[in-house]
């Protein structure tokens, strides 16, 4: 549902077109690169700052029509926590050093896209497309394979058993938890449909499998940001609401990580949040079906997936 990318400055810069139209189209280019990232990409940088401080000199560099929203775009991919900074070697800000940088960035995480620009010049060889699939030139980003899984990613219908646990961390929650501070989930059902022994047990494999992944998977999880479930008590059933406060303690004490039930104002939809990202999530919470004699059941139940478009920065 989100995936990562390494831009390289040069991308960006309008220095090296010569006629005004020429430029328009080249910003045009890149605020497609930047509008799509926002939906659904991080952007990986180096700790030393080197790529995002030439990114944003090089936008701050285009014709003021094109500049403010490439700036207001930028705004955008801070606020949602998209720059992700990964350790890598400082290096001075000249053109070669970057891209040297850039490549080293793209090689701490393998499923890493590079966006080089139309007519990259660079001699290593991990810049020719040729040599690396996962190299995108800006003139051919919009028909490249990379735009269209960034596209596909944006929703995802299973159809019942269609998707096994494994497929389903794979290709959905192991790129959503990688980069995430943290995980908050909305379900009234998780609550509203509990008994004296807590939440029911189809939700609880659920809650479980994503507590679990995304305690693996996360590269910026910290224990002063809880893993939250919000949902609806049941008011005349106090049994029940101390039964799912004791749930939540016995997650933090298997997990070693804190865990919050919530009592919220949640309505019909079920969503899941982390501080980058928003899905809408059809079935809610209630993905897995029963265990077998055999084990854990291998398959996900029915479900679809959106991007929450008019997500909110909840940290």
């Amino acid at each position: 549902m989100i995936l990562p990318t390494v831009h390289l400055p040069a991308v960006y810069r309008v220095s090296d077109v010569h006629s005004e139209g020429g430029q328009a189209l080249h910003c045009s280019m890149c605020l497609q690169v930047l509008f799509d990232a926002v939906e659904n990409c991080v952007l990986l940088v180096d700790e030393g700052g080197a790529l995002r401080t030439e990114l944003a000199r090089a936008v701050r560099a285009w014709p003021i029509k094109h500049r403010k929203r490439g700036e207001a775009l930028l705004h955008r991919l801070n606020d949602r926590h998209r720059f992700v900074e990964v350790p890598t070697p400082s290096v001075a800000n000249d053109r070669s050093s970057l891209c040297t940088v850039a490549l080293a960035v793209a090689a701490t995480d393998g499923t890493a896209w590079t966006i080089v620009p139309t007519t990259c010049t660079c001699s290593m060889i991990a810049c020719s497309g040729a040599n690396n699939a996962r190299v995108v030139r800006l003139a051919e980003y919009t028909a490249s394979e990379f735009n269209e899984r960034r596209r596909a990613a944006a929703r995802l219908d299973a159809a019942d058993g269609e998707w096994t646990r494994g497929r389903f961390e794979h290709e959905v929650w192991r790129p959503l938890f990688t980069f995430a501070r943290f995980v908050h989930l909305h379900d009234k059902s998780v609550g509203s449909k509990a008994t004296v022994d807590g939440p029911a047990p189809n939700f609880r494999r659920t809650l479980e499998w994503i507590l679990t992944l995304f305690l693996r998977h996360s590269q910026r999880k910290s224990s002063d940001r809880p893993f939250k479930i919000y949902t609806v008590f049941p008011h005349d059933d106090l049994a029940a609401c101390r039964a799912i406060k004791d749930y939540a303690l016995s997650l933090e004490r298997e997990h070693a990580f804190p865990v919050q039930i919530l009592h919220a104002r949640v309505g019909h939809d079920r969503y899941l949040f982390t501080d980058q990202i928003g899905l809408k999530v059809s079935r809610g919470f209630d993905l897995l079906g029963e265990d077998t004699s055999a084990g854990p059941r291998q398959k996900v139940r029915a479900v679809s997936l959106d991007l929450f478009r008019p997500f909110e920065d909840l940290s």
